[in-house]
This record gives structure tokens, sequence and C-alpha cells, in this order.
């Protein structure tokens, strides 16, 4: 893993942070998640960016969103879009939603307030032309700067890997990395291209993952 960056390693330079740490999709595991964000020691010098899907699969969605709205008030913290937020802001229903509709009982203000949170998260991060960030995937046909919102948030490394050629590193969550390797339980850089997996499969009993991709340093939670 950590021998991947090496053709970019004089670019680096360029990035004004300590660590760069990308955390795959966690699906409302929050106190899996917290066990993965207690061994990062995050700091003001590292960046973090979230790859979206914070919700949608296990018990506790609201808390992971409340906790990442009060973290993305910092100016190094990141949480993209997934295609689980924007499911949900397109109607569709899940545990998210009946927690979300409860919680909106007693607290009327709290529903609004998430919508507008989860209404304004970006789709992608692009860091110095050196990694981008995004959800899901890219269309290869295009430019990095004018993606389109749908592969973003839905494509998959099937439909692109082939195709992308570029020198950036496209850090993506969404496929889960046992898809690819059934044996895999860990970050997995695609063979050949510069296309990083970052879903380990929480949602299927795996673990959620963080990359620093600076040094290809990796963390999980605890099962």
């Amino acid at each position: 893993m950590k021998d991947y960056l090496k053709a970019e390693t004089a670019k680096l330079e360029k990035i004004p942070y300590k660590r760069v740490l990308a955390v795959g999709d966690i699906h409302g595991h929050f106190t899996e998640f917290m066990t993965l964000f207690k061994k990062l020691d995050v700091s003001s010098e590292d960046l973090l960016i979230f790859l979206g899907d914070l919700i949608q699969g296990g018990n506790e969605n609201l808390k992971m969103i409340r906790w990442a709205m009060a973290e993305s008030k910092k100016s190094n913290v990141i949480v993209l879009m997934g295609n689980a937020e924007d499911d949900f802001l397109n109607g569709a229903k899940g545990k998210f939603a009946k927690e979300l509709k409860e919680v909106a009982k007693s607290d009327p203000q709290l529903e609004q307030q998430v919508i507008e949170f989860l209404e304004n998260l970006p789709t992608h991060y692009y860091l110095e032309k050196i990694f981008f960030f995004c959800h899901a995937g890219i269309d290869p046909q295009k430019s990095l700067l004018n993606q389109p919102k749908t592969k973003l948030l839905n494509n998959r490394p099937k439909k692109f890997a082939e195709e992308y050629l570029g020198k950036t590193l496209i850090v993506v969550g969404h496929t889960r990395v046992q898809k690819i390797n059934e044996a895999y339980t860990i970050p997995m850089k695609l063979p050949n291209r510069n296309i990083l997996l970052l879903d380990t499969g929480i949602k299927k009993g795996g673990r959620v993952s963080c990359v620093d991709v600076l040094s290809g340093q990796y963390w999980q939670s605890e099962q």
C-alpha cells in the first residue's frame, strides 16, 4: 500500500497538510466509526475527508450525521455527498429517515437543519491536481473539473477503471473491495491504475477504513 505514490512524491510538497485522511463508507455505524476515529488522533495539521454514505445501513445514522455536522464546521474537515445522502434527499425511505422523523417530533428544527446540511454537501474535492476525492467514480471521458453528478455518486470501477489512465489519484468509496476480490478486507489500489477504493464493507460485516493518501498508511475500525 505504501509504495503507490512513489511516482508523485515530488508533487506532494504542494500539499499544505501533514496528513490527508480519507474515510470510506460508514453507513450509520457510528460506534464502529468512533473506534477508528480515536486511532487517527486528528489535528489541525491534517485534512479529514469523508467520501459519503455516512447513512443507511446501521442503527446510528442520526448520531453519525449530527457528529459530521458539528465536525464539518472545522476548516480541515470535508464531508462529501454519497448516493445514500442523495437518495434520502430524493425521498428514499430507510433507517435514517425513520430516525430523523422520530427525533423531529421533539426537535422540529433538527429535520430542516439536517436536510440543509445534506443539500449543501459537495460531490467531490480536487486537491492540487494530485488527488480527486468523490463517493463512487468518474467519467473518464470528461475533465475532472467537469464531472456529472450521477457518475460521482453512482459509478463503479468496472465501468471507468479500464479507461482511466490519468496521473491524478481517484479516491472513492461506494464499491466494496470484496466485489473486486472476495478475500480482500483492507483499502485497495487497483492494479496499474491510479484508483483507490476505501469501502471495506462495514455494511456487510466488514470495517470502516481510512487512508492517509500522502503516506499510504491505513487504519480500520474495530469489529
